[in-house]
């Protein structure tokens, strides 16, 4: 059978990409590099995650505390780098990533130049070289390229091990790199909760093929490794709760009012047909460079016909024994599956798809190519040369005007807020100021996104309030008392991150209106940052003593 869709093996030795892949890969991966230095961002993203990892390093480091938010390992790794540094540095911190992005595109190319046709992986290569969303992620805290460098590290080992056998290379070589895959697989899961499903997709990939040596020196060596991380864990933390917080927040129909239940069967397939069009029409389309990076628009049946060409492409995989694609089909299916079934559609954060990306490029690139080999045939190189490279054009168009020089500029010598919109940059310069004059213990401040604030106002800590516990406005009150809060912020921050004027995130305002209509003299207005018609911040002092229930 085939085993490479662009181009066809001649007498006359080694084809060009055989000659040069090297290189190339190279050269793709500086352009990965350049880019990614060319759009670093020294702000935090508002996203809030990526200022939640570097709290939780801070918190690791001073005392020891375990990092339960989402996967550990992640601010355990940034913490290394808190300690080398002495403290939060930014810069630091945000060039682990750019190494990491870098990193990840260096093992896509290690991991299956031996593997998969040299054209068709420089090609996906290159697609993500040129992709804004990928390359930007080189300097955001979040633990994405840590779990793409681990994926990919997973691939490698996988396809190591399946190229052994029992009865030509022993049990032992195979038990072995089995036992570097699972421990793999541990470490994806100590990354990001759904790296598990790296252990799943690897048992689909040898089940389909029958190959249950393989399946069995992977389960052991998951289990080998995870026994041993959940010893040490015990042994250096033996108080440490089970933080069941994500889990009870994703069988929630709404991840922010807990009163409208938990979801129902028939609630996760629509999930997943939601997520779906979504991540599919929407996000993967963008980074494929067919949709402005503007567009919020999805579409049924372009999500359709991407299903529809990567099953496709599975299919020609299996029935030419395409062993490389049919493990990143394996990975992508899995992956992609608990995440459209698991999550919200309200969340909508393209980060989620972003490590799987390349592999999604993979598959598709070798399905696209099989049909266009039905049809040009001959011409097949020249039609996939040309498609490549008129996306890698669009996208590096998209990318090249992204680049902006003066915020970078501003960020790093006057103004570390500037480039955020008014509304946030206004919630951040209240926290700053909180900061820098409300030092002592004793003052302790409510707000939305408390990790940003406590990075911007110079590691103050701040309370979170993320939900409405109660409608009862003296449970509200009691909250706040027996956490020790002392002043609240309520911000301007928008619903639609885009467009002012849509609203505002207002959960902090809904928290306060309900106890303010008991106790109207429970809040004061202290401070604020903005003024009334430009999306301003205000902090408030909270009086107990104006919200006692005989007040009522």
């Amino acid at each position: 059978m085939a085993n490479n869709t662009y181009q066809t093996p001649t007498p006359q030795g080694p084809s060009f990409f055989d000659r040069r892949g090297d290189l190339i890969a190279g050269l793709v991966i500086f352009l990965t590099a350049l880019m990614a230095l060319l759009l670093f961002s020294v702000r935090m993203n508002e996203g809030g995650d990526d200022s939640t990892y570097i709290c939780k390093a801070a918190d690791f480091v001073d005392s020891a505390k375990y990092p339960n938010f989402q996967g550990p390992l992640y601010p355990i790794f940034l913490s290394l780098f808190v300690w080398l540094s002495g403290g939060i540095n930014l810069l630091v911190l945000k060039f682990t990533s750019y190494a990491l992005i870098v990193g990840g595109q260096a093992l896509t190319w290690f991991a299956l130049r031996r593997h998969v046709s040299r054209p068709l992986l420089l090609s996906a290569m290159l697609l993500m070289a040129c992709n804004l969303w990928f390359v930007q992620f080189g300097s955001l805290t979040y633990s994405e390229p840590l779990f793409l460098v681990v994926s990919w590290l997973f691939v490698w080992a996988v396809l190591k091990a399946d190229s052994l056998s029992v009865a030509d290379d022993g049990f032992k070589r195979l038990a072995l790199w089995g036992l570097a895959a699972g421990a793999l697989v541990v470490v994806a899961y100590l990354v990001r909760t759904v790296g598990l499903g790296l252990g799943l997709a690897a048992l689909l990939f040898w089940a389909v093929r029958r190959r249950w040596w393989h399946m069995t020196s992977i389960a052991c060596g998951m289990v080998v490794v995870l026994s041993l991380w959940t010893s040490v864990k015990a042994f250096a933390w033996p108080n440490l709760k089970a933080d069941t917080h994500q889990l009870e927040t994703l069988l929630q129909v709404n991840p922010y009012d807990p009163s409208e239940g938990l979801e129902t069967p028939k609630g996760y397939v629509k999930r997943f047909i939601g997520n779906s069009e979504k991540y599919l029409s929407k996000h993967y389309v963008k980074m494929l460079g067919l949709k402005d990076k503007e567009s919020r628009a999805v579409n049924d049946g372009v999500t359709i016909l991407l299903y529809l060409v990567f099953l496709w492409g599975v299919w020609v995989a299996f029935r030419n024994r395409q062993v490389a694609i049919l493990l990143l089909a394996s990975v992508v299916i899995v992956m992609l599956g608990m995440t459209f079934f698991s999550l919200q559609v309200l969340w909508d954060q393209y980060r989620l798809i972003l490590p799987f990306v390349a592999m999604m490029h993979v598959v598709m690139l070798y399905s696209v190519a099989d049909l266009v080999r039905r049809v040009a045939k001959s011409k097949t190189r020249l039609v996939m040369g040309s498609v490549v490279a008129l996306l890698s054009l669009s996208l590096f168009v998209t990318e090249a005007k992204s680049v902006d020089f003066k915020t970078l500029r501003k960020n790093l010598t006057s103004d570390p807020l500037y480039g955020y919109t008014p509304d946030w940059y206004n919630y951040l310069n209240l926290c700053r100021l909180v900061g820098e004059k409300m030092k002592g213990d004793e003052f302790y401040v409510a707000c939305r996104k408390p990790d940003m604030a406590r990075i911007y106002s110079g590691g103050k800590k701040f309370y979170g309030i993320y939900t409405i516990p109660s409608e009862d406005p003296d449970v509200l009150v009691e909250n706040l008392r027996k956490n020790g809060v002392t002043h609240i912020i309520a911000a301007s921050l928008r619903r639609d991150p885009a467009q002012a004027g849509l609203g505002v995130i207002n959960t902090i305002h809904r928290y306060i209106y309900a106890i303010i209509q008991v106790y109207p003299g429970f809040i004061q207005q202290v401070g604020n940052a903005g003024a009334e018609d430009n999306e301003p911040a205000v902090i408030y002092a909270l009086h107990y003593e104006n919200a006692r229930p005989e007040q009522k």
